[in-house]
């Protein structure tokens, strides 16, 4: 019985001696996948297009642009006499003036001053029919600058009347007719828009207001 006492405690004091091992845990955390997010396979430079910094570059370049075309907004004491039937807006950016027409032809028309030849005659004509969607050839656009009227203004101006509603055959086509006056180093510009029949319609009241340009003395 003695003996069986000795072997407990030494049993004992051996446990005791033991080195108690620390065991470390590394947790990982499991994120749940965001809600509505979709991310483009085929590109994945797309969060690129909303960011900041090129927001501010994109609107600087429109900020630059639309300085680049008031600065060549020519000022001008220009007057005119207003048609009758038609109703006069004070205009907005480039625009000096709006007139619309109040009678059963609906126009819109307007008046815009730029400093030097801008652009030249045939470019200009060129971009109009382009607005307008009429395709011309080159010499039928010549022929159509030779032919164009010429009237003088009541301040003494050249003015050459272009109606486009002559390169077109339907009454219900978007047409214009439109006017460029050289006014020493500026050009005027009167622009009449408005489907074919109501521009042929307001034709006399658009040479009327032409020709009553003049410049504030």
């Amino acid at each position: 019985m003695k003996k069986l006492r000795y072997l407990f405690l030494i049993f004992l004091l051996a446990s005791c001696n033991q080195t108690i091992q620390q065991r470390q845990y590394t947790e990982i955390i499991i994120e749940p996948k965001p809600e509505n997010v979709n991310i483009p396979n085929d590109d994945p430079h797309a969060f690129l297009r909303t960011h900041p910094s090129l927001l501010l570059a994109e609107n600087m370049q429109q900020s630059q642009f639309q300085n680049a075309v008031e600065n060549s907004v020519a000022q001008i004491n220009l007057i005119w006499r207003k048609p009758n039937n038609w109703s006069e807006v004070p205009g907005t950016g480039m625009r000096l003036v709006t007139f619309y027409s109040n009678g059963p032809y609906p126009v819109e028309c307007s008046i815009v001053s730029l400093g030097g030849m801008a652009g030249g005659v045939r470019s200009n004509i060129t971009r109009w029919l382009g607005q307008i969607n009429t395709n011309v050839s080159e010499n039928e656009v010549d022929q159509f600058i030779v032919q164009s009227e010429m009237i003088k203004t009541e301040g003494g101006f050249q003015a050459r009347i272009f109606d486009m509603t002559k390169l077109q055959n339907d009454d219900a086509a978007q047409s214009m007719i439109s006017a460029i006056v050289d006014v020493g180093d500026k050009t005027v510009f009167v622009k009449m828009t408005g489907v074919r029949a109501s521009l042929q319609g307001n034709l006399d009241q658009f040479i009327e207001l032409t020709r009553s340009l003049d410049v504030e003395k």
